[in-house]
């Protein structure tokens, strides 16, 4: 355990560190390296990935107790689909970062 765990999560943004990867193998791989990582305790992941990938990432985090984050370019967060919406609601803990994110730019203000 480093110090800082107690204080804050140390997190990665996966999109940004792993650009090359597209398919869902890749993508599951490379998210399975970040999650065997002690350092990082939140993966932010591209929420424009299929639900199906998202899902599964969701729940190797939930095994490893790694904190699941969505990210988006706010030009493109109007493409998900209604299920990712529906996913959102059933976790809050897990996704209630991208809610306030998604609420912000569309201008609903934070939801808690």
């Amino acid at each position: 355990m480093y110090p800082w765990h107690a204080t804050f999560h140390m997190g990665i943004v996966h999109f940004m560190a792993y650009p090359q990867v597209k398919t869902e193998d890749e993508i599951l791989k490379s998210v399975h390296k970040i999650l065997n990582d002690d350092f990082f305790q939140a993966i932010e992941v591209n929420m424009l990935y299929e639900d199906n990938i998202l899902e599964k990432i969701s729940a190797l985090c939930e095994t490893a107790d790694v904190e699941f984050l969505l990210g988006h370019n706010h030009f493109f967060y109007q493409k998900r689909s209604i299920s990712m919406q529906e996913m959102m609601k059933k976790d809050t803990r897990r996704f209630n970062y991208a809610k306030c994110k998604l609420s912000a730019h569309i201008g609903a203000g934070p939801v808690l």
